[in-house]
């Protein structure tokens, strides 16, 4: 036994157990695809800080659960975690945080939301913060881009759901124009009514506050009928699966983005999956190195992070990060971009 301590301390490592850091996100369902990045990103901190010796020599471990894109799974998957006596839990799209918020009030388990930017955040509760901005931001930045560059008119196409209807207020309350309708549906996939109905109204721009699977839809079926008005998305217009699903369709739109990870993130990211990273990659990887910041100042029991927390600023792979008094990230610049022979050219930054 005695050898075997020896050797620990000479290999510099802890005989006490990791510090567990909860992950709640959505690895199956139409989510996926961005719960997956969010835990890429935290694996890859992970390491970084591991290999540096963990938390005053003692490691940290993810304890990954899948939400199945779905409230009430991520509720139960949340249960679990913090039964287990895990302080801190990393959560994923605004639906399934706003569904376990309460409970993380009720057992004082701290929930980070690495993706999540809909209405509510992190006013849901004391122990409730969020990495990711909140989006109405970006939706007003678009708006008022879309304003200042001509467009008196703008339509609004929404899917439903938390996410949307935060992107949707947010381009409605920000656009100085006239808001010549509002359009929604139940199916993701057939659009030509509503693109008939726009084409009607005349706008002179359309904001796309609708779900990145249906894009590649909408705008295949707005080219088939030459719609005239400037189409602007949001920051998940420029995902590789949606570009790569439009097609030539993607000429001429615009969108809204978040400023660009850090060269030093997207190398190392790119080195160890062989692929570049993609939204929210960047920000879960930051809010790793958050917590392992915070518990290293300040303690690992949910209190000790809850305080730590508030005092943030970490200038880290998407920019810097703090808390406004309601957890929420205070604020994160946003570019406009366009794609022009299949490249996204940037129109103007820090808006």
């Amino acid at each position: 036994m005695r050898k075997i301590l020896l050797l620990l301390l000479m290999l510099g490592c802890s005989t006490e157990p990791a510090i567990e850091i909860g992950v709640a996100v959505e690895l199956s369902g139409f989510g996926s695809f961005s719960g997956e990045r969010i835990v890429r990103g935290a694996e890859l901190a992970l390491e970084e800080i591991n290999n540096q010796g963990g938390i005053h020599g003692v490691p940290l471990k993810l304890v990954i659960e899948d939400t199945r894109t779905s409230p009430s799974e991520a509720a139960k998957v949340f249960h679990k975690i913090s039964s287990q006596n895990i302080p801190v839990v990393i959560s994923g799209w605004t639906a399934q945080s706003s569904a376990t918020a309460p409970i993380a009030e009720s057992t004082e388990t701290v929930l980070i939301s690495a993706s999540g930017g809909g209405e509510g955040g992190g006013s849901l509760g004391r122990f409730v913060f969020r990495t990711w901005p909140v989006d109405a931001r970006e939706a007003a930045a678009a708006a008022k881009y879309m304003h200042n560059h001509g467009a008196k008119k703008a339509a609004v196409v929404y899917t439903q759901g938390v996410w949307e209807e935060g992107i949707r207020k947010g381009f409605v309350d920000a656009f100085p124009g006239t808001i010549v309708g509002q359009y929604t549906q139940t199916d993701r996939v057939d659009w030509r009514t509503v693109i008939a109905r726009i084409k009607e109204q005349a706008p002179e721009a359309i904001y796309l506050a609708i779900d990145g699977n249906a894009i590649p839809s909408f705008l295949r079926q707005a080219k088939e009928v030459n719609l005239p008005a400037q189409i602007i998305g949001t920051s998940w217009t420029d995902d590789p699966a949606i570009v790569k699903s439009s097609g030539d369709a993607l000429e001429g739109v615009m969108f809204s983005q978040y400023a660009e990870p850090s060269i030093a993130f997207v190398a190392s990211y790119s080195k160890k999956y062989d692929i570049e990273p993609a939204t929210p990659a960047d920000v879960a990887y930051d809010t790793i190195h958050i917590l392992a910041k915070v518990m290293s100042d300040h303690g690992t029991t949910a209190d000790a992070i809850r305080s730590g927390l508030a005092d943030v600023e970490h200038h880290g792979a998407s920019g810097i990060i703090s808390f406004d008094k309601h957890g929420d990230r205070m604020s994160r610049p946003i570019s406009v971009h366009q794609f022009v022979n299949g490249t996204p050219v940037k129109l103007a930054e820090d808006l």
